[in-house]
């Protein structure tokens, strides 16, 4: 066997051709992993995973080392950004990207090497589980997200904001294995009794269950909204033969919400129904309308507005805002000028000179440093990205208890 040396030199190589489809991936990784040399879609797989184990829990802190060590290999490998790309999302320099990735590796292949090590001391077979994968992606991932799931008991999530995560993670690896993925009736403003990180966990679940189980085949995603519950159904057709989908912990978590996952067999397709009960937003608490283009950094914001009395709510198109903000009437639209499609400015002034809009309070939240233009606008406040926890929680209650002008 290779020494971790070795193992540790191979493994950068194998995570910077991590999506590449004639990479021969190092023996020694593949040893490591308990792989065979020629599986390279299950040494991809394994070490997405392994580097997915390293997700610290949500109550660490943003600058933390141990989620900026995460967070740089979930961009670079995971998602295969260059370090300079990888820099700009993260609001980091180059430098400390390329420092914090060289720590990453290390931190990584010694994770690897020691779970190894000790599956090799303990004498363990490959039945029951397969050699290589991470135990911490199934012991520790599932041990936190149950803990997650007793200490966020009413908890509430935006079901399209989980979905789109779940969906830009999970569409490498879908692609990659020669399988379409269709979604549609994805609704906005649908609030589901789930905390945002487990409910996309689920859907993780769901999808990479019903990869496996597919050959070269397709799976359609839709969305239908009752009045008590929203419906996700995922068909997946052809079945490889002899598939099986194993969704046990994925059901455990979603019944221990009050809600369902049916598994059913329909001719050659196999469909999963995800329900989940929906959740009523009472009387005290605040409606925040974020436009941006960036799904990762709304997800951050939702994740700053747990436990508090703020429901997050995103839309990503700017040419959409107005007419759904008219609809639905926010206590506040957090609004980046930055988009695709329109011209944040001119969206500004959009908000404050239709008649439905003008009175909603607009907080402006970009890289570009220009408070005094926001605020000549007619921006309540400005701020500059990247924002923390804090501040933007500081940023939501003022807006929302200053007098009315």
């Amino acid at each position: 066997m290779a020494t971790y040396e070795q193992f540790r030199e191979d493994l950068q190589a194998a995570l910077l051709h991590l999506h590449s489809a004639d990479y021969a991936f190092p023996a020694s990784v593949c040893e490591t992993l308990g792989c065979d040399l020629n599986e390279a879609s299950t040494v991809q797989s394994r070490l997405t995973e392994w580097i997915a184990s390293l997700a610290p829990a949500l109550d660490v802190p943003e600058a933390a080392r141990a989620r900026q060590l995460y967070l740089v290999l979930h961009h670079r490998y995971v998602l295969g950004l260059t370090q300079e790309e990888t820099a700009h999302r993260l609001y980091l320099s180059a430098r400390t990207v390329q420092r914090t990735q060289r720590n990453a590796v290390h931190l990584l292949a010694r994770r690897i090497w020691d779970a190894r090590e000790a599956q090799v001391a303990a004498g363990r077979s490959e039945s029951g589980r397969q050699t290589g994968a991470p135990a911490t992606w199934e012991t520790q991932v599932e041990q936190e997200l149950r803990s997650l799931q007793r200490s966020t008991a009413d908890a509430t999530s935006d079901l399209q904001v989980a979905i789109q995560g779940a969906l830009r993670i999970a569409a490498e690896s879908v692609h990659r294995a020669g399988v379409s993925l269709t979604v549609e009736g994805v609704p906005e403003n649908c609030q589901v009794r789930m905390h945002l990180s487990i409910a996309e966990q689920v859907v993780l679940m769901i999808l990479a269950a019903l990869e496996r189980a597919v050959a070269s085949g397709e799976i359609a995603l839709a969305v239908a909204v009752g009045s008590a519950h929203a419906e996700v159904t995922f068909c997946a057709s052809p079945l490889a033969a002899e598939a099986g989908v194993d969704l046990a912990f994925a059901r455990e978590l979603v019944e221990a919400q009050n809600g369902s996952l049916a598994l059913d067999r329909e001719g050659q397709a196999r469909v999963v129904t995800l329900r989940l009960p929906r959740a009523q937003r009472p009387a005290d608490r605040h409606t925040v309308l974020v436009v941006d283009d960036n799904v990762a950094l709304v997800t951050l914001y939702a994740s700053y507005c747990m436990h508090t009395h703020y429901d997050v709510i995103h839309v990503g198109q700017g040419s959409r805002l107005v007419a759904v903000a008219a609809e639905m009437h926010p206590d506040v639209i957090v609004l980046d000028v930055l988009l695709p499609d329109v011209n944040g400015w001119q969206l500004l002034m959009d908000l404050r000179t239709a008649p439905a809009t003008r009175d909603i309070p607009v907080i402006v939240c970009s890289v570009i440093t220009d408070a005094q233009m926001a605020l000549n606008l007619g921006a309540a406040l400005y701020l500059q990205k990247p924002v923390w926890r804090q501040p933007f929680l500081d940023a939501l209650h003022q807006v929302l208890t200053a007098p009315p002008t």
